[in-house]
């Protein structure tokens, strides 16, 4: 496909409908760009973001970037990453190509301090980028300090983007090219901090209306009050107490637990549990009974 056909792609037609999902974090953070990426092992990536002229710019108007194959310059069980950090410090031929993306996307627009949160998955790693303005004074401070924020948005955009994302999939914005460490420790001041972010506004909207999870390679999803239920399981509550604050009955909470359990393969209410916070719920125990 030329240049033209590409910016038709299915990444850029979705724009507008991640522009959406991404409200809440736009509305209540410093943040100003969000960009979600899938890297295959065979070089093929998914690329989602609610900035047209930003992706086209990395894949498009740059080509090269393309062909950089990131889990390789980043440790395996590396989360947090705060790029310009990473790449400052990169030892690496793709550096000079990194810098030089990191300076196009400030003089197009005006964006960078980005903070890329890692998850690796058996076939795939998926990439959460945050970009915040290129002259955000304390951003690092502000990423660190709500990293419980950012993933549970992480968990709130999976969920509502997942048809975006089961689509995309199909058809890579980077098509495969490929056969088949570093971290740097940041001593934040906590004394800066940005005023104007509003948890409670922000918890409120990011509440999940479904949750998918992926058991022995089959996609299942938690209803609305499936949810609800394993939170308060999550922190160890009893399912005496978990109707009193659900203000349902005791059996309707042993039912919908009952429910959790076959729907995850797992034998008991411990492996239960472990299997929830292993799996992301955990950024939803937030001094809050429901989300």
């Amino acid at each position: 496909m030329n240049h033209e056909q590409l910016k038709r792609h299915i990444s850029f037609i979705y724009c507008a409908e991640i522009d959406e999902i991404c409200k809440p974090l736009f509305n209540h953070t410093p943040i100003k760009v969000f960009e979600y990426s899938r890297v295959c092992q065979d070089g093929s990536r998914v690329e989602l973001s609610n900035h047209a002229g930003h992706m086209e710019n990395a894949f498009l108007s740059r080509a090269k970037m393309s062909r950089i194959y990131t889990p390789e310059l980043i440790p395996e069980n590396q989360r947090y990453l705060l790029i310009n950090n990473w790449i400052a410090s990169l030892n690496h031929p793709t550096q000079k190509l990194l810098l030089a993306q990191l300076h196009s996307q400030h003089e197009l627009f005006g964006i960078g301090n980005e903070l890329s949160v890692i998850r690796k998955h058996k076939q795939y790693y998926e990439y959460f980028h945050f970009y915040a303005s290129s002259d955000a004074v304390g951003i690092e401070n502000f990423y660190f300090n709500n990293l419980d924020m950012l993933e549970r948005f992480i968990i709130y955009f999976i969920n509502e983007a997942h048809d975006i994302i089961k689509n995309a999939s199909k058809d890579p914005l980077v098509k495969p090219w490929r056969a088949q460490g570093f971290y740097q420790a940041i001593k934040l001041d906590d004394g800066i901090s940005f005023p104007n972010f509003d948890k409670n506004a922000f918890i409120k909207a990011t509440r999940l209306k479904r949750f998918f999870l992926t058991v022995n390679d089959k996609e299942i999803y938690l209803t609305k009050r499936e949810i609800d239920c394993a939170i308060l399981l999550a922190q160890g509550k009893s399912n005496r107490i978990i109707s009193e604050e659900l203000f349902i009955s005791q059996r309707t909470v042993e039912t919908h637990i009952e429910s959790l359990r076959l729907k995850t393969n797992c034998d008991d209410r411990v492996e239960l549990i472990n299997f929830l916070l292993c799996n992301g719920i955990h950024a939803y125990l937030i001094n809050t009974n429901k989300i």
